[in-house]
């Protein structure tokens, strides 16, 4: 009799560490359902927050070289305008004013485009009024090479002086 009652002892400990055992397990399987699923929703929404665009210094002159680096670390391909790849915007009060462009003669075909992890530089000579100054990049994301551009994200540099 005594023997029976150590084996359903012993059987009531065991089946508690099994229980813990259990309970521990499911709750790590939770903690880890929990995080892939808000690492997918962070992914998920992961759109276009990882470009950055650079320029090689903060102050120019008119008439100076500047050099831009663009750094495509988002999920998507970024196709640029083969007319107007760039945009140089200057700082009025707290706004920010596009300089006139001259009117698009021919259709706008997308001719260039940058991978995701894709770093692409490039230079253009400064023709802005002095002030505060950024570059606005307008991309038209996951497209293909010689369809229309349609912008659906513009980006935009750090801001510099052109004295």
């Amino acid at each position: 009799m005594v023997i029976i009652k150590k084996q359903k002892k012993q059987k009531t400990e065991n089946k508690k560490i099994f229980n813990i055992i259990l309970l521990i397990l499911l709750i790590v399987l939770i903690f880890v359902l929990f995080w892939l699923v808000m690492k997918w929703v962070i992914w998920k929404n992961y759109e276009f927050q990882n470009v950055a665009i650079q320029t090689d210094r903060e102050k120019y002159q008119k008439e100076e070289t500047l050099r831009l680096k663009i750094d495509n670390e988002s999920k998507d391909v970024l196709c640029f305008s083969n007319f107007f790849p760039y945009f140089l915007e200057k700082k009025e009060g707290e706004k920010w004013a596009l300089y006139k462009y001259a009117p698009l003669q021919n259709q706008d075909l997308i001719v260039k485009c940058m991978a995701a992890g894709e770093i692409k530089a490039f230079e253009t000579v400064l023709f802005g009024r002095e002030g505060v100054h950024r570059i606005a990049i307008p991309f038209c994301a996951n497209c293909k090479i010689g369809t229309e551009f349609n912008a659906n994200k513009v980006y935009h540099s750090n801001e510099f002086i052109i004295k």
